[in-house]
């Protein structure tokens, strides 16, 4: 409840004076389903998880009227974002060093992460004093970050070029335009193919699709080129996401067919890469990048606030597209780390009570196991499975504090 009233706080600030009834509608109304999400847990659909809740505080927005509240200040931080990203990637240019060039890009990413209103700390702190992006990069917490993984990037960076990549990006302003494209461009320049999914439609600052094109458009110079690096093999995609948080097994279906072939997939942000998908196993490369910015999330890592996510995770060993998947380990599928397949979340509790019975704590009938964590007991393999498109997620999403969600992994049959 306390966020809530310093987000409710910082949209009376930011904005419109007669925003105050309805903040105040609206936090009444959310603790209220809070309440009944207490009382019984199906109330809204399923098992509270972290889409769940914010599918609710979203639909509740809405149905006030605030469809896009902090549009000013993305308009505004976008063009100041504008004004430096030719002296970004210039200066990211200057490191001759493949390997300090790749860890620079990373620090800007993080740097950017940190525009973040759905954060009523960073909410305040921009609303009194503004956010410098060059500062950012500089006070970013030192290494190792509560999880690190940027070294082994680096390495594998020098040795190995994507060729296809998906990007689900977060935040607008420095964010996406001085973190996330400067990194686009070099994979660009690298010979990847490019795929930047945003938002369908907006929450808290987040950019949207129709926003990033009209950005990627005005960065372009006379050319058509992005601080002169080709851009024909880059694609803003529409996510068909309306969240902060992102549910993998619920992408647009033009997203889905793109994504078919890549080999790389990049979750950016808090919401995206660590609060629904920190844990979920991919079919090819995964990165999950973000800034650790609410006390609660820090926390349950055992990390520190503002503490940085760097999560690299190579593809799982396949022995063919027909074969059952079976990486090479043989240690017992952990309790409440499934991610059950079955599309009906009122099957979760059921699930979860045949699991607390297994003697090894392996997966009940029609679940996938974590990432590296297979049950000898349970091999996995995809018949009974849907064939979907596109098979780059091997599961899909763990909800913040509760790995056990539900998990069709896409979206389309053939």
């Amino acid at each position: 409840m306390k966020r809530e009233i310093m987000y409710a706080f910082n949209c009376i600030m930011l904005f419109h004076p007669f925003a105050v009834l309805c903040i105040v509608l609206k936090a009444i109304r959310y603790t209220d389903m809070l309440e009944e999400l207490k009382k019984n847990p199906e109330s809204h659909g399923g098992p509270p998880d972290c889409i769940l809740l914010c599918r609710l505080r979203e639909l509740i927005l809405r149905e006030l009227g605030f469809h896009d509240i902090f549009k000013k200040v993305k308009d505004e931080e976008n063009a100041k974002a504008m004004s430096l990203f030719e002296g970004v990637v210039q200066r990211n240019d200057e490191i001759e060093d493949g390997e300090k060039r790749a860890e620079n890009l990373i620090r800007g990413i993080l740097a950017g992460n940190i525009f973040d209103l759905g954060s009523a700390q960073l909410a305040e702190v921009f609303a009194k004093d503004g956010m410098s992006f060059l500062a950012s990069c500089q006070n970013l917490l030192s290494r190792p970050w509560v999880i690190d993984d940027l070294d082994a990037f680096k390495s594998k960076w020098t040795k190995k070029s994507w060729e296809k990549a998906v990007i689900f990006v977060d935040n607008s302003g420095a964010d996406i335009i001085l973190g996330i494209l400067p990194f686009a461009r070099e994979l660009l320049r690298r010979g990847t193919k490019v795929i930047l999914a945003a938002n369908d439609m907006p929450s808290i600052n987040d950019i949207t699709y129709l926003e990033l094109v009209e950005i990627v458009n005005k960065l372009k110079d006379e050319n058509g080129k992005l601080a002169g690096v080709d851009v024909s093999d880059l694609i803003v995609a529409n996510s068909g996401n309306d969240l902060p948080v992102i549910d993998l097994s619920s992408v647009a279906p033009e997203l889905a067919y793109m994504a078919s072939d890549a080999d790389l997939v990049i979750l950016e942000g808090m919401g995206r890469g660590i609060e629904t998908n920190l844990y979920a196993q991919m079919k090819c490369d995964s990165i999950k990048i973000g800034m650790v910015k609410h006390p609660e999330v820090a926390q349950f890592l055992g990390g520190r606030l503002y503490d940085c996510v760097f999560k690299i995770k190579p593809r799982p060993w396949l022995s063919s597209a027909r074969d059952p998947v079976r990486p090479p380990t043989d240690r017992c599928h952990p309790p409440l780390a499934c991610h059950c397949v079955n599309p009906d979340r009122s099957e979760l509790l059921r699930a979860k009570s045949a699991r607390a019975t297994s003697s090894c704590g392996a997966p009940p009938s029609g679940c996938l196991p974590d990432a590296g964590e297979p049950c000898a007991a349970a091999p996995l393999t995809r018949q009974g499975f849907r064939k979907i498109v596109p098979d780059r997620w091997e599961s899909g999403n763990d909800s913040f504090k509760r790995p056990l969600s539900t998990i069709p992994p896409a979206l389309l049959e053939i």
